[in-house]
């Protein structure tokens, strides 16, 4: 067994710059016995503490965490608690404690925001790409600057109304239906949700973003460099077009003859100018 160990660090030692998981499982620590002298070591936590992220930040993670949190409600409470009214009690008080933590979270924040505000700080300008209409109707794209400290409140305002119309909705089924596992779902998912929000890791964290280190916590955000309407024009557009195509596709003979037509009376005029 030892000797299997020591041969999957040697691996690991030599194939760590090769695959990502290996990243920064190898440590140089000094040797006890003589000093001055460092010797290399793996950290299987490490190794496996990667290859976890790796799953859970991965598409088919994300697909695959309701039906982990399905079983897991089913496994740990409903298997021990058979009663209703206790599975009920016990989900409504997760939610309510989750969507209590959230509300505190979000109020946090809005406050550090505002003393950074009266402190002289936030004053950077963040440019995003808003979509506004026209009076004749159509859509235009314009690019809005702001102060960090703006695009900071906008963004925290955003996402605390986000969840409390998750909250409306998930405690609507649960009133009406008696549904409970959305409850449990919502409340895990919120938190893990929350977590990962950029604003939460700036300003309860303290974590700092830029191009090096940490980009998806530079303004203006990764996932957010638009706002919701252009988001939304973006996506009008992209299905428009799709379905053009679609249209051109399912009609190719007809387009056909049209572009035919139309250059067999090209050339007629173009003879005709000739003569």
């Amino acid at each position: 067994m030892e000797s299997l160990r020591k041969e999957a660090d040697s691996y690991v030692i030599r194939n760590r710059r090769h695959f990502g998981v290996l990243n920064n499982s190898v440590k140089r620590v000094s040797h006890p016995d003589k000093p001055g002298s460092y010797y290399e070591t793996v950290s299987w936590y490490t190794i496996f503490s990667n290859i976890f992220k790796m799953i859970i930040y991965s598409p088919f993670g994300n697909m695959m965490i309701p039906f982990f949190l399905i079983f897991l409600w089913n496994t740990c409470v409903c298997g021990i608690f058979d009663e209703e009214v206790t599975q009920k009690t016990i989900a409504g008080a997760i939610f309510f404690v989750k969507n209590t933590i959230t509300g505190l979270v979000f109020l946090y924040m809005q406050r550090k925001i505002n003393n950074l505000v009266s402190a002289g700080g936030l004053n950077e300008i963040v440019e995003v790409e808003t979509t506004e209409y026209t009076d004749d109707g159509d859509q235009k794209k314009m690019n809005v600057r702001k102060t960090a400290a703006e695009y900071d409140l906008g963004e925290c305002q955003s996402a605390f109304f986000m969840n409390m119309g998750q909250m409306m909705i998930v405690s609507g089924m649960h009133y009406y239906k008696g549904y409970t596992t959305p409850l449990f779902i919502s409340a895990i998912i919120g938190t893990w949700t929350l977590y990962k929000t950029p604003l939460v890791r700036i300003y309860v964290l303290g974590e700092l973003g830029s191009d090096e280190v940490n980009p998806e916590l530079k303004r203006p955000f990764l996932n957010q460099k638009k706002d919701m309407w252009a988001q939304m024009a973006d996506r009008q557009s992209s299905w428009g077009s799709l379905g053009n195509a679609f249209g051109a596709g399912g009609s190719g003979k007809e387009v056909s003859k049209t572009q035919k037509k139309v250059s067999t009376k090209s050339l007629k005029k173009k003879g005709a100018k000739a003569n």
